[in-house]
């Protein structure tokens, strides 16, 4: 097989084998690309599977023809009608049904209110509903925003609330609740010119805070 002498022998071949040198590696393989996964769709019956509201409305059986069913179906965004194959591997359901061979319904228990049948069962309706493939998945309605809550703005005082003070001389002697030819003394204590801007609690506290305003602009202008 290699003959029976030790050392270079001369070959009688009429075809050799290359011996290289200098040669670079290999470039390693490219590896295959990895299929993307197909999700199978969900077979959609319509009406009662429908993303429309206005196919959701329809009767239970509202297509006369397959050529009305196959439409449905794509107005639906689905693919078409599925074969009487892809009906029967859904399982059973009590409803008769187009497809894209025959029209009828597939039972495995014998039910009086499905045709009373076991096994694929003919259809025999005036219309059906329709047995569509290759629908994409209804689309989530976008909530609604959350609006956020106004507050009501803090109202300017008013002039006459500005001039609410604190009593004094003569005003002291008037009782809470009574008036003179000029002047309310409010019940807690300050005097205003009109009963009606005598709010307790707000007038106090705004006739404090404008008796401050001025006792600092007041300040304020003696240092400068």
């Amino acid at each position: 097989m290699c003959g029976n002498k030790v050392g270079w022998k001369e070959s009688g071949r009429p075809k050799l084998a290359a011996f290289c040198v200098g040669c670079l590696a290999c470039p390693e393989p490219t590896p295959e690309p990895t299929p993307v996964p197909m999700v199978a769709s969900t077979p959609r019956i319509l009406p009662p599977d429908t993303c429309d509201p206005n196919t959701a409305a329809l009767p239970k059986y509202p297509y006369a023809t397959r050529d009305m069913a196959n439409e449905a179906c794509i107005a639906e965004g689905c693919r078409g009608l599925g074969t009487q194959v892809e009906q029967v591997a859904m399982g059973q359901v009590c409803r008769e049904m187009w497809n894209s061979e025959t029209r009828g319904l597939y039972m495995e228990e014998n039910l009086k209110t499905c045709d009373g049948a076991v096994g694929w069962i003919p259809g025999s309706r005036p219309k059906a509903s329709a047995f569509c493939v290759g629908c994409p998945a209804c689309a989530t309605p976008t909530p609604a925003p959350m609006l956020e809550p106004t507050t009501k703005p803090t109202p300017e005082p008013t002039p006459e609330a500005e001039m609410a003070v604190r009593c004094e001389g003569d005003q002291k002697k008037m009782k809470n609740g009574t008036s003179d030819e000029s002047t309310f003394r409010c019940s807690g204590g300050c005097c205003i010119p009109r009963k009606d801007l005598c709010k307790v609690e707000k007038i106090a506290m705004m006739a404090l805070m404008s008796l401050i305003a001025r006792l600092r602009q007041s300040r304020h202008q003696r240092l400068s």
